[in-house]
């Protein structure tokens, strides 16, 4: 089953208390309850909520907010404090390679965090293609 991402709900919602904008969302039920990350994000949302509502945000947060080339996630800290950082999303694509007996098939990949540090995140999709004979991935 694949579960929802919260990035989505992040963004939508930065997007919404950058422009102090409410939002509706279309849900379905029956989805929700075999999501198993709902909880997750409808506390996402109140997390988000209750410091728009509270006028929590300055301006210049949210200019960055409203801009969708930056990305936020919101933390509840203190009761009426929260935690706010940018994080940056790179998507990296590994193409399968033909390669001689004894030739290396590793892929380097360089990223630089220009914000404050924070937990490296990542989301590993693989699509084996036509011949999922070579569907082997090594870590």
């Amino acid at each position: 089953m694949h579960k929802q991402v919260l990035k989505t709900p992040n963004g939508y919602l930065a997007r919404a208390a950058g422009f102090d904008a409410r939002f509706a969302f279309n849900l379905k039920l029956n989805q929700l309850a075999q999501n198993g990350v709902t909880d997750a994000i409808f506390s996402t949302i109140n997390t988000w909520e209750a410091a728009r509502m509270s006028g929590a945000f300055i301006q210049e947060q949210k200019l960055k907010m409203e801009n969708t080339d930056n990305e936020f996630h919101l933390e509840a800290s203190d009761k009426g404090k929260w935690n706010l950082y940018q994080f940056q999303v790179e998507r990296f694509v590994c193409e399968q390679k033909i390669s001689q007996p004894g030739e290396p098939l590793d892929s380097v990949f360089e990223f630089e965090n220009p914000y404050d540090d924070q937990p490296l995140m990542f989301i590993i999709t693989f699509n084996p293609g036509k011949d999922e004979s070579q569907a082997n991935m090594f870590f």
